[in-house]
């Protein structure tokens, strides 16, 4: 795979858990799982600090960030599978650095396989998502980040806004191939087998629930798959979403079909979730485990 064929832009965190600070985020998560696969992709963030926790030798001409780009830090609690956010302070848009990057990507015949937005609070729009197809093939939406807002002002709690999802899902019809989130992202009305009555167009969702089922709409059959995790797995969930859309991302670029990659990409997020520290998972173990995922399918 060449380093050119994965573009990620995504959000690079400062998480308070448990009093302790973290490293977090989509671009810190999903480079990481692409970086376990030898994958070496071009990231849009919103801080050159990536550099500092991304240990890899090559990555660092296709980092791209404001040059005075700063981090998001969230306070998160997590209560069982329950994880509760608090947005502590906000890293402004990365619109311009995107659109200025399309411009000169598209001057200077540049494709990549596959596009993977993976805002975590509105830090990137809906219009500048529908431009990616003029520079890749294939465009993956993590909707968390446009779906999100705050309660209140005071205690900036975070939530899923309906609204928000339902134009979201409105405005990027056409404009992408594949929309994840998670289960509380989707109204009550669009979770587990109801998901094909919210979308319009043709664009594939897979709705993940944690530990649990996973339902993929498959829109050019209008049909939703169930898939069942590996079961028995526990620990910590911060990041296994950000991992398992970086997983799916790379198998798809690499011309896997859309519910074996998902079965890898749960593996992977099932893996990181049992495994407190790097590495979280190698190639071989999605390769063999996929297959018991992919056993337990339900059409």
């Amino acid at each position: 795979m060449s380093t050119a064929s994965i573009l990620v832009i995504g959000a690079l965190t400062n998480d308070i858990v448990s009093n302790k600070v973290r490293i977090g985020g989509p671009a810190y998560f999903i480079t990481s799982s692409l970086a376990y696969l030898d994958a070496v992709p071009t990231v849009i963030t919103n801080s050159y600090e990536l550099l500092n926790v991304i240990r890899l030798t090559c990555v660092n001409k296709y980092v791209y960030a404001p040059k005075d780009g700063t981090v998001f830090v969230f306070e998160i609690k997590e209560v069982g599978e329950l994880r509760e956010l608090r947005l502590i302070k906000r890293a402004p848009t990365i619109d311009p650095l995107i659109r200025d990057l399309i411009s000169k990507w598209v001057s200077s015949n540049v494709k990549f396989s596959v596009a993977i937005v993976s805002p975590v609070f509105n830090e990137v729009s809906d219009e500048v998502v529908a431009e990616l197809k003029r520079v890749a093939d294939y465009v993956v939406v993590d909707m968390q980040g446009f779906v999100r807002r705050c309660e209140n002002s005071q205690y900036c709690r975070v939530v899923a806004d309906e609204e928000r999802f339902y134009r979201l899902v409105r405005n990027l019809a056409g404009s992408v191939n594949l929309i994840r989130g998670e289960l509380l992202e989707f109204p009550k009305e669009c979770r587990g087998g109801n998901i094909r009555s919210c979308i319009s167009g043709s664009v594939d969702v897979i709705q993940t629930n944690g530990p649990g089922d996973i339902y993929v709409f498959l829109s050019e059959l209008d049909r939703v798959v169930k898939l069942s995790p590996l079961p028995g797995i526990e620990g910590s969930s911060i990041g296994a979403g950000d991992i398992f859309t970086g997983v799916l991302a790379y198998f798809i670029a690499r011309g896997a079909d859309l519910l074996s990659s998902c079965a890898r990409a749960a593996v992977a997020a099932g893996l990181k979730v049992g495994r407190a520290k790097a590495p979280w998972f190698t190639l071989p173990e999605l390769e063999i485990l996929s297959h018991k995922v992919l056993k337990r399918i339900k059409f």
